[in-house]
């Protein structure tokens, strides 16, 4: 094995040579071939130790699927690659499909002028990206086939902000992004030399606003991105436009100029998608809005419970126009009432806030109401905080079949009044009034219409109070 394998590769080639000691052999046997490319690397080398690996599957040396993973040198033949870490200059790609959803793993890579990257060639692919796990970092697609679409699982590494491209696609087509988290006229693009700077106030026609949450820094390799379709996961754009004037922006050297060319948003909330067509020039990919931004921009909102009090941070990234915030709450996330007001800063760059509720119950919901100075308001999503505060252990809700397809049995204990069915961030999607009488009650939930994923079922009594644990069901 070892022979042919140094047969076919040619050790001493000055473009590449086989890390395969005996000691090794065996590994590669069983389905992983690591390769150490000194630079520079082409699309034509990538596509040459594509067809060499191809012949050593298909004689069946291999005893597993190939997976094949290619680790760019430099010059001086230091490893630029070291765990899930890619350094400046370096290269790590695959040929297959690489799980990023690995416990305990992270993957990130140099920022700079000449990045570190993940990449991956042809049909090879980054799989299982979540906010959980995503490349922090630069991730670089080479196309080996016409109209090739790519997912690029990249994010801050505690948040996924993928990019995808499809539609019309060069067979020879190599491109790269990374998200660069801030506003794009102070966060500076690492790779474009020419104006690394990217000022939000500077826009093309039709474009009013730049979101000032991020960007995608956007690397046309091959010089022939123009015509594909790019769509990006936003973050929650609630305090900043609404879907129908959401634009897909790119940056062309001195503007912001629009790709969407039209209402392409799936919606306004995180992890909606925003498309656009790509152009040529354009080096960065932004959020943009055809009507005046929201006099406020919330970056993020969280609330989390501190014994029988509920911490409420949350951080904004733009404040024009700006009056104060309301802190709300509610019971049964329906109707609020306002538990404190605190006043904006009006800055530019934003700010950071807190807000300390008691919290005397064990379920309670939150908001924010946000006050421009001309009066209008927005909200922000709900956030939910459950603390061992007034809920009764003792008392359990049961539901069934666990999981569902579209209906779920749901037996309540006596006293309970309401139920509610939320996701993962809190938000409501479904309630039902209960009769409140001394005995348990059994009641039937149609929840066909729901998505497939994770819900919380919460039960209160008439004073607000949670009726045992909340129950977790899965909906298929």
């Amino acid at each position: 094995m070892l022979n042919f394998l140094q047969s076919l590769f040619r050790r001493k080639q000055k473009n590449y040579i086989i890390n395969l000691q005996k000691g090794k052999c065996e590994a590669a046997m069983n389905g992983k071939l690591k390769l150490f490319l000194r630079p520079p690397v082409t699309f034509s080398l990538l596509t040459r130790l594509k067809s060499k690996i191809n012949i050593i599957k298909n004689r069946g040396h291999m005893k597993k699927p190939i997976q094949a993973m290619l680790l760019v040198l430099g010059m001086s033949s230091q490893v630029l690659a070291q765990g899930n870490h890619v350094f400046s200059g370096g290269e790590s790609n695959t040929f297959g499909e690489i799980n990023l959803a690995t416990p305990g793993s992270t993957w990130s890579t140099d920022r700079t002028a000449t990045p570190g990257y993940f990449g991956a060639i042809g049909i090879g692919s980054y799989t299982g990206g979540t906010d959980a796990y995503n490349v922090d970092g630069y991730v670089k697609h080479y196309a080996d086939a016409g109209n090739q679409g790519f997912v690029f699982p990249v994010g801050t590494g505690t948040d996924i902000r993928t990019l995808t491209i499809g539609g019309t696609i060069p067979a020879n087509g190599i491109y790269a992004t990374a998200f660069i988290l801030g506003d794009p006229s102070t966060s500076t693009d690492p790779t474009d030399g020419s104006t690394p700077n990217h000022p939000i106030s500077s826009l093309g026609a039709g474009i009013v606003g730049v979101s000032p949450y991020g960007q995608w820094d956007w690397q046309d390799i091959s010089n022939n991105a123009a015509g594909m379709t790019v769509t990006a996961s936003i973050p929650d754009m609630t305090g900043f436009s609404t879907a129908a004037n959401l634009r897909l922006v790119g940056w062309n050297g001195s503007q912001w100029v629009d790709l969407s060319q039209g209402s392409t948003a799936s919606g306004n909330t995180e992890n909606s998608t925003l498309q656009g067509t790509m152009i040529n020039g354009i080096t960065a990919i932004g959020i943009g809005t055809i009507t005046a931004p929201l006099p406020v921009t919330l970056m993020a909102f969280t609330a989390t419970a501190r014994g029988c009090q509920a911490e409420l941070n949350w951080q904004t990234a733009q404040e024009e126009g700006f009056s104060h915030f309301e802190v709300q709450a509610s019971a049964d996330g329906q109707r609020f009432e306002t538990l404190g007001r605190i006043a904006g800063r009006n800055a530019r760059q934003g700010g950071s806030y807190s807000f300390v509720a008691d919290q005397a119950v064990a379920l309670q919901y939150y908001r924010l109401r946000m006050v421009d100075l001309d009066g209008s308001s927005e909200q922000s999503r709900i956030r939910m905080v459950q603390t061992a505060c007034g809920a009764n252990s003792l008392q359990v809700v049961r539901v069934w079949p666990n999981p569902t397809q579209s209906v779920l049995t749901v037996r309540v204990p006596a006293g309970s009044a309401r139920l509610y069915v939320l996701n993962g961030a809190g938000q409501a999607f479904m309630s039902r009034s209960l009769g409140a009488g001394s005995q348990p009650e059994e009641v039937t939930l149609e929840v066909s219409g729901l998505s497939g994923g994770q819900y919380l079922l919460h039960v209160i009594d008439g004073q607000g109070r949670a009726v045992g644990a909340p129950v977790r069901f899965s909906k298929q």
